[in-house]
């Protein structure tokens, strides 16, 4: 099997002392290593490819070190990565399947490849012992000594379930939205990637269930049928080499499932929620799998790694995948939140992981937990590791899937043609559909019946007529009428169709069998000599909220006698609600003549959205007619859209380098520090922030965002962020996700980075970092090293003892969840060096513990199992 593996570990510490590893010991470890690992017959020959190094000034003693090489193996798709740091495992990953992708690496991939690097800084500058166990691993791959695995690891093993290796474009986006501004479409986005490989997977669902539809701020209204469509799953290819309808429909429909925000790759792409128990609204993939396509709403859920100790999260993993279910995977590194699909893993514990980027360095890689912080606080990780999220149990409902499976709602379909009282109808008559209903099935069927229009963008605009909770016998057929006696809708084309429903899933389309459904007809307005003459010119294309447009309208006057009045143009919602008047232009027309006639908008002020854009004609001001159309559309489609975010005052901050310098006034001892007005103004937007603090003192920092998912102040943001630090130019910390649970501490003085980032990458919108600065001598939290405190047994489950230099007067202990709350507090004095805590009272997870004294804070993390 054609694998790539990544095996990292930080383990704890013996006495076996760190010396950097040059380029010829790694290759000859590299070439062993791919020996003991690869079922090639031939002679290996490695050639260096990649040397990453660290940054030049950030410190003496790691400056300009590499940190980890790449090997190309026999010039081939083949490739091994070993670690310069032999405090660490060897072999950083390898694959028998493609070249390391040195200047096309995906996302996904290149957070992991970050992250190995922070960690590998972090060990640099923090660590200088390791354990036998890695010490023999390198002597083993650098004699040729088979490495033998220990004992108690499992043997057994799940090939990648998913075939496909799908991307976000240029294959797969057929039906998303196109930007004008870009002259391209947006991007699928990862969450409707993983949605959709994870669906082809099982095939399922034929049929999807009811409908859905939004506003997107830069696209309008976005619109999917569910219920009505046939998703051909056979017609999906696993690889991609040309634009495919059928899985652009399918990605698009995930898009609109999951409330898609809609971006080009260049703005930072798409994106979207993932796990229910953590979006700020209903919208996300959890909801969506059973909402709209079918999926079994009794075993799907969200799950948070937080939650879980690392031997409990692995055992869950292969347990969905034991079972033959792929899982929807999500991490948070400090360039924001990716998602993509975890489908198999090997006997070494290591997942397969599909990251949606068309077979992009999919591989096998450790999920065990990373972070260099589990040595002490201070370390960090640009990868994934930092809150982890789970789709699970993903399945078809009633036991479908595996070649096309149903909506089980019983063997309803149509018994013949659907038809009409009259197309076309008058827009505000009467109106009747007539549709013949059998359950071809072998049980009684209950539940709903309804006629339902929908116009040409698949948008949901009303019902006909419902039949609630009504039975039908199994080898029965019924005709049914469905009426609405004022058809009061604007107009225009429509689609048609008989739905049903149970008490489970929303409408689904009745199978149509051999007839049609839906059917399409027309909706036309009064006769009327004020015709439309032309087409309609909108400027610009799409109308911003706040903002000037304008419109174009070719209208003429095909009665025999001249007609004095108004032309008023008006925007409609989609379902034919009257909104507001855009304009209205007074004026005369002579008998048989056309005009170009102009309505102008100084200040839209409707919300953003997808309208309708109605002309009509009237003498008096008091009754409006439709003015008529037969070869040019009345109504057009119109996107009012929000206006754009402009650059932050912080700007251009995008980079390290180019970071936003504060010096903080002191009122006595404290200061703060607010970003006011800070924004990500396009989704590829990343802030950058140092604090400058003068020499000569001690200094603790308290550290949260106000955002749109946890604004502490009373204020309301548009933006999900999350952020790290750095302090002195070290190593990253990890991310937080609005509030810390600890303080930042700075000895002597220096400077702290601070990287915000958008939660989900692409994301847009306000938020307001907040920085309380305090100082003095005894100010200040201590970086933490194994010297200062350190904790045992790690993980823990009824008691945990803390060793510690500080052993003189009194202390507080508090305890903190991943979220940042204070779940535990201890006050007392110290008579001696190790203290005793209690925690049979908290749940399995992982905390972070401070430690005060008189000497200041310090904070190291820990697990209860």
């Amino acid at each position: 099997m054609k694998k790539l593996y990544t095996l990292i570990f930080l383990l704890v510490s013996t006495f076996v002392f760190a010396k950097d590893v040059d380029v010829n010991y790694a290759m000859r470890v590299a070439k062993h290593f791919y020996m003991q690992n690869s079922t090639a017959s031939e002679a290996v020959t490695l050639k260096l490819v990649y040397e990453c190094r660290t940054p030049k000034n950030v410190g003496a003693a790691i400056d300009d070190k590499p940190i980890y090489y790449v090997f190309d193996v026999n010039g081939l798709n083949s490739f091994v990565m070993v670690s310069a740091e032999d405090l660490v495992t060897p072999i950083l990953g390898y694959s028998t399947e493609s070249y390391f992708p040195i200047n096309n690496v995906n996302q996904e991939a290149q957070k992991w490849f970050e992250n190995y690097k922070a960690q590998i800084i972090y060990v640099k500058e923090n660590v200088h012992s390791t354990t036998e166990e890695i010490t023999a691993k390198w002597k083993n791959y650098y004699e040729n000594i088979p490495v033998i695995q220990s004992a108690g690891r499992g043997i057994q093993a799940v090939n990648p379930l998913c075939q496909t290796k799908w991307n976000q474009a240029p294959n797969e986006n057929g039906a998303c939205p196109y930007s004008n501004l870009y002259n391209e479409r947006c991007v699928t986005g990862c969450v409707a990637t993983a949605m959709a490989q994870i669906m082809k997977f099982w095939n399922y669902p034929t049929q999807g269930v009811g409908s859905h539809s939004y506003n997107d701020q830069n696209f309008g209204t976005q619109a999917a049928n569910f219920g009505a469509t046939t998703y051909n799953w056979a017609g999906m290819g696993n690889t991609l080499s040309s634009p495919n309808s059928d899985v652009a429909t399918l990605m698009y429909h995930c898009g609109v499932a999951v409330e898609m925000s809609y971006g080009v790759g260049a703005t930072g792409g798409s994106s979207a929620f993932v796990v229910a128990s953590l979006s700020p609204g209903q919208a996300c993939a959890e909801y969506a799998y059973k909402t709209y396509f079918g999926y079994d709403p009794n075993s799907l859920q969200g799950v948070s790694r937080d939650n879980y100790t690392d031997a409990n999260w692995i055992s869950l993993l292969k347990g969905e995948l034991d079972a033959g279910r792929p899982i929807q995977y999500a991490g948070f590194g400090q360039g924001g939140g990716h998602t993509w699909v975890c489908d198999g893993y090997d006997q070494n514990n290591f997942f397969h992981q599909n990251w949606g980027w068309g077979g992009n360095s999919d591989g096998f890689f450790s999920v065990n937990n990373l972070d260099p912080t589990s040595l002490g606080a201070g370390g960090g990780t640009g990868g994934f590791n930092s809150r982890q999220q789970a789709v699970i149990g993903i399945k078809p409902a009633n036991g479908g899937g595996g070649g096309g499976g149903t909506i089980n709602q019983g063997g309803i379909a149509l018994y013949a043609a659907t038809t009409v009282s009259a197309n076309p109808v008058q827009s505000g008559s009467s109106f009747s559909v007539y549709a013949d209903i059998a359950n071809s099935g072998s049980t009684n069927f209950t539940g709903n019946f309804a006629a339902a229009i929908f116009d040409h963008n698949g948008v949901f605009v009303r019902i006909i007529q419902e039949y609630t909770n009504q039975t039908a016998q199994a080898g029965y057929h019924y005709q049914v009428s469905f009426t609405d006696n004022n058809l009061d809708v604007i107009p225009g084309t429509y689609y048609l169709g008989i739905y049903y429903k149970n008490s489970t899933f929303d409408y689904s389309l009745i199978n149509q069998n051999t007839f049609n459904n839906p059917v399409t007809f027309t909706v036309t307005g009064p006769a009327n000599n004020i015709q439309m003459a032309g087409n309609t010119t909108l400027n610009p294309t799409a109308f911003t909220k706040g903002q000037a447009a304008s419109v174009q309208a070719q209208i003429g006057n095909a009665g025999s006698g001249n007609w004095t009045g108004w032309i008023s143009a008006d925007l409609y919602k989609l379902d034919g609600t009257w909104v507001a008047t855009f304009d209205e232009v007074q004026g005369s027309m002579n008998a048989q003549t056309a005009y170009n006639v102009t309505f102008n908008n100084s200040n839209l002020s409707v919300d953003p959205g997808s309208y309708l854009l109605a002309f009509f004609s009237t003498t008096n001001q008091q009754n409006y007619t439709l003015v008529y159309s037969q070869s040019f559309p009345n109504p057009v489609d119109v996107n009012v859209i929000t206006p754009g975010l402009q650059p932050d005052q912080y700007e251009a901050n995008n980079s390290e380098g180019a970071s936003y310098g504060f010096n903080p006034s002191f009122n006595g001892n404290t200061a703060s520090v607010q970003t006011t007005g800070s924004n990500m103004h396009i989704g590829s937007d990343y802030d950058y922030y140092t604090i400058n603090l003068p020499s000569g003192t001690n200094y603790a920092i308290t550290a949260r965002v106000h955002d749109s998912n946890n604004s502490g102040n009373g204020q309301a943001y548009s933006n999900d962020v999350q952020f790290s630090y750095k302090v002195n130019g070290g190593s990253w910390s990890g991310t937080y996700d609005d509030v810390m649970g600890s303080q930042i501490g700075v000895q002597g003085g220096g400077t702290v980075t601070f990287f915000v980032a958008d939660y989900f990458q692409g994301t847009v919108g306000s938020y307001l970092l907040d920085l309380q600065i305090s100082r003095g001598a005894n100010v200040g939290i201590n970086e933490v090293s194994k010297d200062e405190i350190s904790v045992y047994p790690n993980p823990a489950s009824n008691k945990l003892f803390v060793n510690t230099t500080q052993n003189d007067g009194d202390y507080t202990l508090k305890i903190f969840n991943t979220t940042g709350a204070q779940v535990f507090e201890k006050n007392s004095a110290f008579n001696s060096n190790k203290i005793e805590v209690d925690i049979s009272t908290l749940a399995q997870g992982i905390y972070n513990l401070q430690l005060q004294g008189k000497s200041g804070i310090s904070n190291t993390k820990f697990t209860v199992k």
